[in-house]
């Protein structure tokens, strides 16, 4: 049924089978796995989360566990395949569209606010961005990024690692640590004790 190899001994008949790694399995390491095919297609129907996990009958912590193998699946998929395909393919003409997007968004935290009215919570949503470039002929999506900021310059990043000392910060610390350059470079100061490594 999960496509292992099975083996039967052929003096008792007893039946054994292996536990089927990455490639013989999709399902493989997933203690619910009957409910991926729909749990993927109600993802790319935008479904929301509480009315998809109300469907499937999950929590939120499973959603999010589905949602990153899921991803991950996607990202082997498109390193297995469609890396060499495109390695190999030449195009006599194409036509890449790039759209910028705002987007809010809604994850207010309404726990532990008991009988309270919610007032002032939902006034300040997080607003992010998403800028993705596609071929307007195949639709082909070749990169999305989430949470592309294209208002940070280069000042107001030396600006933050001046305030927040942000090259002296760990990664997860960091204001801007969705950047591919996190922090601007400074001189040491003269009360730095720090080496260089």
């Amino acid at each position: 049924m999960n496509n292992a190899q099975r083996w039967q001994c052929k003096v008792c008949k007893k039946k054994t089978s292996a536990i089927p790694n990455k490639r013989q399995s999709t399902t493989y390491n997933q203690k619910r796995n009957d409910i991926l095919p729909l749990f993927a297609k109600l993802l790319v129907n935008k479904n929301a989360i509480s009315r998809t996990c109300d469907s499937l009958d999950i929590g939120v912590s499973t959603y999010y566990n589905k949602l990153e193998w899921l991803y991950r699946c996607c990202l082997e998929f498109l390193e297995k395949f469609e890396t060499k395909a495109f390695s190999e393919k030449s195009f006599k003409e194409v036509y890449i569209n790039t759209d910028k997007l705002y987007y809010n968004l809604n994850n207010v935290r309404k726990k532990g606010q008991g009988v309270k009215k919610y007032a002032g919570l939902e006034d300040n949503p997080v607003q992010t961005y998403v800028v993705v470039s596609a071929d307007a002929l195949s639709r082909y999506v070749f990169r999305a990024d989430v949470a592309y900021d294209w208002e940070m310059t280069v000042e107001d990043l030396k600006l933050d690692t001046a305030l927040y000392k942000e090259d002296h910060l760990n990664d997860f610390s960091k204001k801007n640590n969705r950047l591919d350059f996190s922090y601007y470079p400074q001189e040491p100061s003269p009360n730095d004790n720090q080496t260089q490594s």
